[in-house]
């Protein structure tokens, strides 16, 4: 999917499928969580992300396809 913002015409190509489950970097837990949706506004791009009933916003480099087994030994 590619997103085009028409302020700055730069094209995004999100790196994280809606739907797709993803981890927190600097969760200890190491809690998975799935992508429901894009936010996109003239300066940044963000990834909504779901864990239980919690919903947060996170950019791109928060977010590991893999679970960091190590963080979630301490």
């Amino acid at each position: 999917m590619k997103i085009l913002s028409m302020e700055t015409m730069k094209e995004f190509k999100p790196k994280y499928k809606i739907g797709e489950f993803v981890y927190l970097k600097s969760d200890p837990e190491q809690l998975g969580r799935q992508v429901v949706a894009y936010y996109v506004t003239h300066l940044t791009f963000q990834y909504c992300v779901v864990c239980g009933a919690d919903q947060t916003n996170h950019f791109e480099f928060e977010l590991n396809k893999d679970r960091n087994v190590l963080i979630s030994l301490n």
